[in-house]
Protein backbone atom coordinates (compact mmCIF):
# COMPACT_ATOMS: atom_id res chain seq x y z
CA UNK A 1 0.00 0.00 0.00
CA UNK A 2 1.47 3.38 -0.95
CA UNK A 3 2.01 6.03 1.69
CA UNK A 4 -0.71 8.29 0.31
CA UNK A 5 -3.36 5.65 1.03
CA UNK A 6 -1.79 4.50 4.27
CA UNK A 7 -2.18 7.98 5.75
CA UNK A 8 -5.94 8.11 5.06
CA UNK A 9 -8.60 7.35 7.68
CA UNK A 10 -9.96 3.80 7.43
CA UNK A 11 -13.25 4.83 5.76
CA UNK A 12 -11.47 6.86 3.08
CA UNK A 13 -8.89 4.12 2.55
CA UNK A 14 -11.63 1.51 2.16
CA UNK A 15 -13.44 3.68 -0.38
CA UNK A 16 -10.26 4.10 -2.43
CA UNK A 17 -9.50 0.38 -2.32
CA UNK A 18 -12.98 -0.48 -3.56
CA UNK A 19 -12.50 2.18 -6.24
CA UNK A 20 -9.29 0.45 -7.33
CA UNK A 21 -11.21 -2.77 -7.91
CA UNK A 22 -14.25 -1.19 -9.56
CA UNK A 23 -12.01 0.85 -11.88
CA UNK A 24 -11.16 -2.44 -13.58
CA UNK A 25 -14.82 -2.72 -14.57
CA UNK A 26 -15.92 0.89 -15.22
CA UNK A 27 -19.68 1.07 -15.41
CA UNK A 28 -19.96 3.90 -17.91
CA UNK A 29 -16.51 4.02 -19.52
CA UNK A 30 -17.82 2.77 -22.87
CA UNK A 31 -21.23 4.43 -22.58
CA UNK A 32 -21.49 7.40 -24.92
CA UNK A 33 -24.96 8.24 -23.64
CA UNK A 34 -24.12 9.66 -20.21
CA UNK A 35 -22.91 12.93 -18.72
CA UNK A 36 -20.68 13.26 -15.67
CA UNK A 37 -20.94 16.40 -13.54
CA UNK A 38 -17.95 17.29 -11.35
CA UNK A 39 -18.44 19.26 -8.12
CA UNK A 40 -15.79 21.51 -6.61
CA UNK A 41 -15.99 24.02 -3.78
CA UNK A 42 -12.80 25.94 -2.94
CA UNK A 43 -9.82 26.12 -5.30
CA UNK A 44 -7.25 27.25 -2.80
CA UNK A 45 -3.65 28.43 -2.57
CA UNK A 46 -3.74 27.57 1.15
CA UNK A 47 -4.53 23.85 1.47
CA UNK A 48 -6.00 22.75 4.79
CA UNK A 49 -4.14 19.69 6.14
CA UNK A 50 -6.36 16.61 6.50
CA UNK A 51 -9.53 18.47 5.49
CA UNK A 52 -11.74 15.38 5.48
CA UNK A 53 -14.88 17.28 4.48
CA UNK A 54 -13.40 17.37 0.96
CA UNK A 55 -14.33 21.01 0.41
CA UNK A 56 -10.96 22.22 -0.85
CA UNK A 57 -8.79 21.52 -3.90
CA UNK A 58 -5.27 22.96 -4.23
CA UNK A 59 -4.94 25.39 -7.12
CA UNK A 60 -2.05 23.43 -8.66
CA UNK A 61 -3.98 20.14 -8.57
CA UNK A 62 -7.07 21.76 -10.08
CA UNK A 63 -5.01 23.11 -12.97
CA UNK A 64 -3.54 19.67 -13.65
CA UNK A 65 -7.03 18.18 -13.64
CA UNK A 66 -8.21 20.78 -16.15
CA UNK A 67 -5.17 20.12 -18.32
CA UNK A 68 -6.02 16.41 -18.24
CA UNK A 69 -9.58 17.09 -19.44
CA UNK A 70 -8.29 19.25 -22.27
CA UNK A 71 -5.53 16.90 -23.40
CA UNK A 72 -7.77 13.85 -23.28
CA UNK A 73 -10.55 15.25 -25.43
CA UNK A 74 -13.23 15.94 -22.83
CA UNK A 75 -16.05 18.24 -23.91
CA UNK A 76 -17.19 20.57 -21.12
CA UNK A 77 -20.71 21.95 -21.07
CA UNK A 78 -22.66 24.24 -18.73
CA UNK A 79 -25.34 23.06 -16.30
CA UNK A 80 -27.98 24.51 -18.63
CA UNK A 81 -26.50 22.55 -21.51
CA UNK A 82 -26.76 19.35 -19.45
CA UNK A 83 -30.51 19.90 -19.54
CA UNK A 84 -30.47 20.64 -23.27
CA UNK A 85 -28.49 17.51 -24.08
CA UNK A 86 -30.63 15.20 -21.94
CA UNK A 87 -33.89 16.41 -23.52
CA UNK A 88 -32.61 16.67 -27.09
CA UNK A 89 -34.33 14.57 -29.72
CA UNK A 90 -31.30 13.10 -31.50
CA UNK A 91 -30.74 10.46 -28.81
CA UNK A 92 -26.95 10.73 -28.71
CA UNK A 93 -24.65 12.19 -26.06
CA UNK A 94 -21.08 12.81 -27.17
CA UNK A 95 -18.49 10.60 -25.52
CA UNK A 96 -16.48 12.28 -22.72
CA UNK A 97 -19.08 14.97 -22.04
CA UNK A 98 -18.43 16.57 -18.65
CA UNK A 99 -19.95 19.47 -16.73
CA UNK A 100 -17.74 21.29 -14.19
CA UNK A 101 -19.59 22.89 -11.27
CA UNK A 102 -18.67 24.84 -8.15
CA UNK A 103 -20.90 25.14 -5.09
CA UNK A 104 -21.44 28.09 -2.72
CA UNK A 105 -19.63 30.84 -4.65
CA UNK A 106 -16.20 31.34 -3.12
CA UNK A 107 -13.89 34.13 -4.26
CA UNK A 108 -11.11 31.68 -5.13
CA UNK A 109 -13.31 30.40 -7.96
CA UNK A 110 -12.59 33.80 -9.53
CA UNK A 111 -8.96 34.04 -8.44
CA UNK A 112 -7.81 30.48 -9.18
CA UNK A 113 -10.37 28.45 -11.13
CA UNK A 114 -11.23 31.15 -13.66
CA UNK A 115 -7.67 31.53 -15.08
CA UNK A 116 -7.20 27.75 -15.37
CA UNK A 117 -10.53 27.22 -17.12
CA UNK A 118 -9.85 30.11 -19.48
CA UNK A 119 -6.35 28.79 -20.21
CA UNK A 120 -7.68 25.41 -21.36
CA UNK A 121 -10.84 26.69 -23.02
CA UNK A 122 -13.23 24.94 -20.62
CA UNK A 123 -16.70 25.91 -19.35
CA UNK A 124 -18.11 25.76 -15.83
CA UNK A 125 -21.16 26.65 -13.75
CA UNK A 126 -21.12 28.16 -10.26
CA UNK A 127 -24.10 27.50 -7.99
CA UNK A 128 -24.13 30.49 -5.67
CA UNK A 129 -25.71 30.80 -2.25
CA UNK A 130 -27.27 34.15 -3.09
CA UNK A 131 -27.51 35.54 0.43
CA UNK A 132 -23.79 35.00 1.03
CA UNK A 133 -22.47 36.85 -2.02
CA UNK A 134 -20.50 39.97 -1.10
CA UNK A 135 -20.93 39.23 2.61
CA UNK A 136 -17.33 38.46 3.57
CA UNK A 137 -15.89 35.13 4.70
CA UNK A 138 -17.48 31.72 4.98
CA UNK A 139 -16.14 28.52 6.48
CA UNK A 140 -13.49 28.12 3.78
CA UNK A 141 -12.77 31.65 2.64
CA UNK A 142 -14.25 34.82 1.25
CA UNK A 143 -17.28 34.79 -1.03
CA UNK A 144 -17.49 36.26 -4.53
CA UNK A 145 -18.76 39.76 -5.10
CA UNK A 146 -21.53 40.53 -7.57
CA UNK A 147 -19.00 42.50 -9.64
CA UNK A 148 -16.81 39.41 -9.96
CA UNK A 149 -19.79 37.26 -10.84
CA UNK A 150 -20.84 39.64 -13.62
CA UNK A 151 -17.28 39.67 -14.99
CA UNK A 152 -17.10 35.86 -14.93
CA UNK A 153 -20.46 35.60 -16.65
CA UNK A 154 -19.49 38.12 -19.34
CA UNK A 155 -16.35 36.10 -20.15
CA UNK A 156 -18.41 33.18 -21.45
CA UNK A 157 -16.42 30.76 -19.30
CA UNK A 158 -19.00 30.68 -16.50
CA UNK A 159 -22.73 30.42 -16.11
CA UNK A 160 -24.45 30.76 -12.74
CA UNK A 161 -27.12 28.74 -11.00
CA UNK A 162 -28.90 28.95 -7.66
CA UNK A 163 -27.79 27.14 -4.50
CA UNK A 164 -30.63 28.56 -2.36
CA UNK A 165 -30.63 31.82 -0.42
CA UNK A 166 -28.90 30.83 2.81
CA UNK A 167 -27.81 27.17 2.37
CA UNK A 168 -30.32 25.58 4.73
CA UNK A 169 -31.29 21.93 4.44
CA UNK A 170 -34.55 22.25 2.51
CA UNK A 171 -36.09 19.05 3.83
CA UNK A 172 -38.55 19.77 6.62
CA UNK A 173 -38.96 23.49 5.93
CA UNK A 174 -42.42 25.05 5.91
CA UNK A 175 -43.82 26.16 2.56
CA UNK A 176 -43.01 29.82 3.22
CA UNK A 177 -39.45 28.91 4.26
CA UNK A 178 -38.98 26.83 1.11
CA UNK A 179 -40.22 29.78 -0.93
CA UNK A 180 -37.72 32.08 0.78
CA UNK A 181 -34.82 29.73 0.10
CA UNK A 182 -35.68 28.73 -3.48
CA UNK A 183 -37.53 31.70 -4.97
CA UNK A 184 -35.67 34.18 -2.77
CA UNK A 185 -32.29 32.89 -3.94
CA UNK A 186 -33.47 32.85 -7.56
CA UNK A 187 -34.77 36.42 -7.41
CA UNK A 188 -31.56 37.80 -5.88
CA UNK A 189 -29.39 36.03 -8.47
CA UNK A 190 -31.51 37.21 -11.38
CA UNK A 191 -31.65 40.81 -10.15
CA UNK A 192 -27.88 40.94 -9.72
CA UNK A 193 -26.92 39.30 -13.03
CA UNK A 194 -29.75 40.45 -15.28
CA UNK A 195 -30.26 36.87 -16.51
CA UNK A 196 -32.73 34.14 -15.68
CA UNK A 197 -31.52 31.56 -13.14
CA UNK A 198 -32.42 28.25 -14.79
CA UNK A 199 -30.48 25.64 -12.82
CA UNK A 200 -30.46 24.72 -9.13
CA UNK A 201 -28.24 22.69 -6.81
CA UNK A 202 -29.61 21.36 -3.52
CA UNK A 203 -27.62 22.47 -0.44
CA UNK A 204 -25.75 19.48 1.07
CA UNK A 205 -27.06 17.34 -1.79
CA UNK A 206 -27.29 13.82 -0.35
CA UNK A 207 -30.63 11.98 -0.26
CA UNK A 208 -31.42 13.51 3.13
CA UNK A 209 -31.22 17.00 1.60
CA UNK A 210 -34.08 16.66 -0.89
CA UNK A 211 -37.37 14.79 -1.20
CA UNK A 212 -40.45 14.95 -3.43
CA UNK A 213 -41.73 18.10 -1.72
CA UNK A 214 -38.42 19.90 -2.22
CA UNK A 215 -37.99 18.56 -5.75
CA UNK A 216 -41.46 19.74 -6.75
CA UNK A 217 -40.94 23.14 -5.10
CA UNK A 218 -37.81 23.71 -7.19
CA UNK A 219 -39.59 22.72 -10.40
CA UNK A 220 -42.54 24.97 -9.50
CA UNK A 221 -40.24 28.01 -9.41
CA UNK A 222 -39.39 27.55 -13.08
CA UNK A 223 -35.97 25.91 -12.90
CA UNK A 224 -35.15 23.59 -15.80
CA UNK A 225 -33.25 21.08 -13.70
CA UNK A 226 -31.66 20.52 -10.30
CA UNK A 227 -28.43 18.85 -9.21
CA UNK A 228 -27.82 16.67 -6.17
CA UNK A 229 -24.65 15.47 -4.48
CA UNK A 230 -25.49 11.85 -5.22
CA UNK A 231 -22.68 10.01 -6.97
CA UNK A 232 -23.00 8.77 -10.54
CA UNK A 233 -23.57 9.67 -14.18
CA UNK A 234 -26.66 11.11 -15.86
CA UNK A 235 -28.55 9.53 -18.74
CA UNK A 236 -31.82 10.32 -20.46
CA UNK A 237 -33.56 8.22 -17.81
CA UNK A 238 -32.28 10.36 -14.93
CA UNK A 239 -34.86 12.62 -13.28
CA UNK A 240 -33.96 16.17 -14.39
CA UNK A 241 -34.52 17.35 -10.81
CA UNK A 242 -32.33 14.63 -9.29
CA UNK A 243 -29.24 14.94 -11.49
CA UNK A 244 -26.12 13.29 -10.11
CA UNK A 245 -22.70 14.80 -9.46
CA UNK A 246 -19.19 13.64 -8.52
CA UNK A 247 -17.37 15.49 -5.74
CA UNK A 248 -13.71 16.32 -6.43
CA UNK A 249 -11.27 17.59 -3.79
CA UNK A 250 -7.67 17.59 -2.56
CA UNK A 251 -7.95 13.82 -2.11
CA UNK A 252 -8.37 13.30 -5.86
CA UNK A 253 -4.79 13.25 -7.10
CA UNK A 254 -4.54 12.48 -10.79
CA UNK A 255 -4.96 8.70 -10.49
CA UNK A 256 -8.09 9.18 -8.37
CA UNK A 257 -9.41 11.88 -10.70
CA UNK A 258 -9.20 9.49 -13.64
CA UNK A 259 -11.06 6.86 -11.62
CA UNK A 260 -13.84 9.35 -10.90
CA UNK A 261 -14.19 10.10 -14.61
CA UNK A 262 -14.61 6.46 -15.62
CA UNK A 263 -17.19 5.62 -12.96
CA UNK A 264 -15.08 3.79 -10.39
CA UNK A 265 -17.06 5.39 -7.56
CA UNK A 266 -20.59 5.17 -8.90
CA UNK A 267 -21.31 2.46 -6.31
CA UNK A 268 -20.90 5.11 -3.60
CA UNK A 269 -24.45 6.32 -4.25
CA UNK A 270 -25.73 3.20 -2.45
CA UNK A 271 -23.72 4.14 0.64
CA UNK A 272 -25.06 7.69 0.44
CA UNK A 273 -28.62 6.39 0.38
CA UNK A 274 -28.08 4.19 3.44
CA UNK A 275 -26.47 7.01 5.44
CA UNK A 276 -29.15 9.49 4.39
CA UNK A 277 -31.92 7.08 5.39
CA UNK A 278 -30.28 6.58 8.77
CA UNK A 279 -30.05 10.37 9.30
CA UNK A 280 -33.72 10.77 8.54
Amino acid sequence: MNRRKRDLPFKKRLKNNIGDVSSLFPRYAADKNSIRVLTYHNITDRPVPNEWGEMTTPHELFERQMEYLKENGYNTISAREVFEVLVSVDGNISEKTVCITFDDGYKDNYENAYPALEKYGLKATVFVTAGFIGKGKGAFGEYLSWREIREMKKSGVFTFGCHSFSHRNLVGLREDELDEEIKGGKDVLEDATGSEAETFAYPFGWHSAFNKQVRDAVEKQGFLCAFTGVQGANTRKTDLFRLRRLRVSWMDHMEEFQKVLIGAYDWYSAYQRVVSTWKR
